[in-house]
């Protein structure tokens, strides 16, 4: 129901734009709040309060904590010190893939995206309000704990490795991290199949 070049686009769109907010968040947490608000207000929202997911937060905060550094052996050291250079330049980036992969690729959508349907027109809906509705639940619940309570930057004391190298764990996870997306592209082209006489006039 959805096609490989419309998922490509639909997770550089939310990853690049999850990334903008997250390095708005970071240098103006005042300001992102007011922009989340106002999106709140004006924008339709599944409910009014996300029930917050621990399972990507807690996974994250794993995966930059300092036990984790601190019990990495020699091979995965080895792995983190190449990708050094890679979280320095892309650390917005690479937490906007994370938290995409985290709360919108897999997830519901992974069934529409293997579902098959024939002959829509472009102004036709594949998704029924239900299915919509799980989409945005899953996703905004999923986000709103990461949002709200994950801040890697936040200097510990005790922590082996500053901000952004501490993001080299969440990198290279195989869970957490999808190594193929892009740290540049914000958008890609999308091929639609021809629809022929049903394609409506002027799309």
């Amino acid at each position: 129901m959805i096609a490989d070049s419309e998922m490509k686009r639909i997770n550089l769109e939310f990853s690049s734009n999850l990334a903008r907010l997250i390095r708005m968040l970071h240098e103006d947490e005042a300001g992102c709040y007011r922009l989340l608000h106002l999106a709140q207000q004006h924008l339709a929202m599944p409910r009014l309060c996300a029930r917050q997911c621990a399972e990507p937060l807690d996974a994250f905060r794993l995966l930059t904590s300092r036990d984790f550094w601190n019990l990495a052996g020699a091979d995965l050291r080895a792995r983190i010190d190449r990708v050094r250079p890679i979280v320095t330049q892309y650390p917005y980036r690479i937490l906007g893939n994370s938290m995409t992969l985290a709360a919108w690729r897999n997830g519901p959508v992974e069934s529409l995206h293997s579902g098959w349907v024939s002959g829509y027109t472009l102004n036709h809906r594949r998704a029924t309000d239900q299915q919509s509705r799980e989409l945005m639940r899953f996703a905004s619940d999923r986000l709103a704990s990461v949002i709200s309570r994950f801040r890697p930057w936040e200097r510990c004391t005790d922590s082996p490795v500053p901000w952004p190298e501490n993001l080299a764990g969440l990198y290279i996870s195989p869970y957490y991290s999808p190594s193929t997306w892009s740290l540049t592209e914000t958008c890609s082209r999308i091929d639609l199949e021809s629809q022929g006489d049903q394609v409506p006039a002027g799309s």
